[in-house]
């Protein structure tokens, strides 16, 4: 059974993470007990392919005096939402950033150093963000290409995956049913685990971040005309075997 555990900025986040990964993977039977009556500890059966998953849920960071040295020097360069770490393997697994916040503007740039640190120590990190926001003026405006045009540098730059995942739509903008962000980021953290776990989900991966890719990259097409018309990199882009290329290039 794969022993992790998932800190994060309140235990909402943390619980959310795990729940998310259950609502799109196929499992077996969840327990979920508290520790000191408060601690989430779920205990999972059969996570897809995965034969059984512990995850220790520790919420508000700074509310623990054990917190894992790889977690805190992490969180020197800003703090992510949600990490997840193993302690026997004292690895940083994983990092995700969620956002409801309003995400136009500089709203969606504020939390990149995050983005940016995670690569640097060749830790995954996805960044959830809704595509759409309603701004204080009444309208509602795209969020920025900033994220997703860095996460693509990154990701090549670095050979470790960085992604932005996005929901909603311009009716529903703050609904995190509509679109595919929410189901790829529990594909994101089972894909980790799974490959962690010694799992061979090669030809899983190179689908799920092809098409994660290739989403960001029109993403950034889309806009970048009316922000940014000197762009270094756009042409790259364009071209079709561009996200395989990342896929391929994140896999290592």
């Amino acid at each position: 059974m794969l022993d992790v555990e998932v800190w994060s900025d309140s235990f909402r986040e943390g619980e959310w993470l795990v729940d998310t990964v259950l609502s799109v993977v196929p499992h077996g039977k969840v327990e979920v007990s508290y520790e000191f009556g408060f601690r989430p500890i779920y205990e999972i059966q059969h996570l897809g392919a995965i034969q059984g998953v512990r995850a220790q849920v520790y919420g508000d960071y700074k509310a623990w005096r054990n917190i894992p040295k790889q977690i805190a020097e992490l969180l020197e360069y800003g703090k992510p939402d949600i990490v997840m770490y193993s302690k026997k393997e004292d690895i940083v697994l994983l990092s995700v950033e969620e956002t409801a916040a309003v995400p136009t503007g500089n709203q969606s740039l504020q939390r990149l150093e995050r983005v940016w640190y995670a690569a640097t120590k060749g830790i995954p990190f996805a960044y959830l963000m809704g595509e759409y926001g309603l701004h204080k003026d009444g309208g509602v405006r795209r969020t920025s290409i900033w994220p997703a045009y860095l996460s693509i540098k990154l990701s090549s730059q670095f050979r470790c995956p960085s992604i932005v995942l996005t929901y909603g739509d311009k009716e529903r903008h703050d609904d995190y049913s509509v679109g595919s962000g929410l189901k790829q980021t529990g594909e994101f953290v089972y894909l980790r685990l799974a490959k962690w776990s010694g799992l061979n989900v090669e030809a899983a991966e190179k689908s799920f971040y092809k098409d994660v890719y290739r989403h960001m990259c029109n993403f950034v097409l889309d806009q970048m005309e009316d922000i940014a018309r000197l762009s270094p990199g756009r042409e790259l882009l364009r071209r079709e075997d561009f996200a395989e290329f990342l896929a391929d290039r994140v896999m290592k």
